[in-house]
């Protein structure tokens, strides 16, 4: 085999490197491209609930969506640990929030940072400065290993075949003489 048979052989792993790359170097840029905001740039808005349901997105994880009379939705972003939301807020209920609103690709999410019913703050401001982004730079230094490793792969093969290839054209030579003319 010469070395475009190999190139050819491990396309797919060279397509993954270039992708594991491409995601090392997005992943620390997502805070930076979803960014949430401070609490002066949050909007005041008053609203009557409909419904407030549980969100599983994935294990491990949970929030809580508000949906207004007026069929909007708000996820609840705020620090809501030590309170009973679903005691406090009900359908017909009418609440103060302060929300901010982030666009990915085509759609707009609204997030409730926080939530005053009757007076009482249900849900307090958080400014969510450390929420987890040292994962997201661990992933990124993770991704950009595989692709290393990936790429080392495919050189190693490349360097293991020409060794290959000398060794028997070397065989070749001692038994027969030279094979070129």
């Amino acid at each position: 085999m010469n070395d475009k048979d190999i190139i050819k052989s491990n396309i797919f792993i060279i397509i993954c490197a270039v992708v594991f790359v491409l995601v090392g170097v997005l992943l620390p840029l997502v805070p930076v491209l979803i960014p949430t905001a401070e609490y002066s740039e949050l909007i005041d808005k008053e609203i009557v609930i409909q419904s407030v349901e549980r969100i599983h997105p994935y294990k491990g994880t949970t929030y809580h969506r508000i949906t207004t009379a007026d069929g909007e939705q708000y996820n609840i972003t705020g620090d809501y640990t030590n309170t009973d939301v679903d005691k406090y807020l009900y359908e017909g209920q009418i609440a103060a929030i302060k929300y901010y609103e982030n666009q990915l690709l085509f759609k707009t999410k609204k997030y409730a940072e926080v939530i005053t019913v009757d007076g009482i703050s249900i849900v307090h401001y958080d400014n969510d400065k450390d929420n987890g982004i040292w994962v997201l730079h661990l992933l990124s230094v993770c991704c950009i290993l595989i692709a290393i490793g990936a790429v080392w792969f495919v050189v190693w093969q490349i360097k293991s075949n020409r060794k290959k290839r000398a060794k028997r054209d070397r065989k070749i030579i001692k038994k027969y003489g030279s094979v070129r003319k």
